[in-house]
This record gives C-alpha cells, sequence and structure tokens, in this order.
C-alpha cells in the first residue's frame, strides 16, 4: 500500500506527537519538520522504527504487515501519517462492504 502525500494535518500533527514520545525527544510538534526524514533527523533506527510501529498500530488500532515496515513508509511524519490515512480509509472499505 503506498503512502499517500496528501494526510490531513491534524493526522500528521498526531504522528509526530507519536514520534516524539517513542524517540522521547525534547520538542514540541511544531518543532518537528512534517518532512523530517526519521532515521537522520529525528535519531530512529531499525529496533526504534519496530516501537514507532507498535505505538503506531496501539494509536490508530490498526495492524502493520511485515509489508508495512518499509523504509517509504517510516520516512518521514507526512509519509506515514499518509500511509495511516491510507489504511484507515481500506478499514473504512472493508467495514462497509460487511455492513453492506
Amino acid at each position: 500500500m503506498e503512502p499517500s502525500v496528501g494526510a490531513r494535518p491534524d493526522l500528521i500533527r498526531q504522528v509526530k506527537q507519536i514520534v516524539i514520545t517513542t524517540a522521547e525527544l525534547p520538542v514540541s510538534p511544531d518543532e518537528v519538520a512534517d518532512d523530517a526524514e526519521l532515521f537522520d533527523e529525528c535519531g530512529f533506527d531499525s529496533m526504534s522504527i519496530v516501537k514507532l510501529a507498535l505505538a503506531v498500530e496501539q494509536a490508530f488500532d490498526i495492524s502493520l504487515d511485515d509489508g508495512d515496515l518499509t523504509e517509504e513508509t517510516f520516512q518521514s511524519p507526512r509519509t506515514l501519517a499518509g500511509w495511516i490515512a491510507t489504511k484507515l480509509q481500506g478499514t473504512e472499505a472493508t467495514v462497509n462492504q460487511q455492513i453492506a
């Protein structure tokens, strides 16, 4: 599933807060750029990305598949928020199909 670059600003802000909490960064969401590189600028490595993935799953009640754990998905708060938005839309579509 390819991340959407058009994620809502409120979703990007939520993701930035999760990034800050997971990485224990002493900053506010306003101080993290939407396109800040999680690996280079925020200090994430492969182990902390797994921790971030678990926090995202819990916060948004979604499941990440092994194929979702890519550098492209976790490139920045914006790409991660875009992926979440796409995943949430897919969840809504599945629920709507089950109801119909």
